[in-house]
């Protein structure tokens, strides 16, 4: 997740609505400990008419947050060629509540991306009350590959596969 993605995040934000902004702010690595409306799910979803204690916008777009952020949150978008089985290009994105998702090696949830879009589903039948989660690794990567990449999200990989 080099400075191209930053740079493409920091021209993104510059023409978005505040709360986007706001909101972008309010991701991992962003400088503030998601308390107050950030925690409330009307914050993530545009539902929320108040922003009271949402991240202060001009406080927190710097490149240095920007780039946090985008370390922290960056999804990897990995082209397989099918025919060779071997992977291509890597790109990266940040997607606002996609971001929210935990990681887990036995993710519960499949990530398709058409365009700028990610489409997150469920896997399996989730229960009422379980924490959906996603892999940041692709799942054909081995465990020092995984440990390897998760590192950049700042953890060590300690899931049982």
């Amino acid at each position: 997740r080099g400075p191209g993605v930053c740079r493409v995040a920091a021209a993104a934000l510059r023409g978005a609505p505040v709360q986007q902004r706001r909101r972008f702010c309010a991701l991992a690595g962003g400088g503030h400990d998601h308390v107050g409306e950030a925690d409330d799910t009307s914050f993530w979803t545009g539902t929320s008419s108040s922003s009271a204690s949402a991240p202060s916008v001009d406080a927190t777009l710097d490149a240095a947050s920007i780039e946090e952020v985008c370390r922290h949150n960056g999804m990897r978008l990995t082209y397989i060629d099918e025919r060779q089985g071997s992977r291509q290009a890597e790109e990266t994105a940040v997607f606002l509540l996609a971001s929210l998702l935990n990681h887990s090696c036995l993710p519960n949830t499949t990530r398709h991306f058409l365009g700028d879009a990610i489409f997150v589903r469920a896997a399996r039948h989730l229960e009422a009350g379980e924490e959906v989660t996603t892999a940041y690794t692709p799942f054909v990567a081995g465990l020092e590959e995984r440990r390897a990449l998760l590192a950049d999200y700042g953890f060590a990989c300690s899931c049982l596969r």
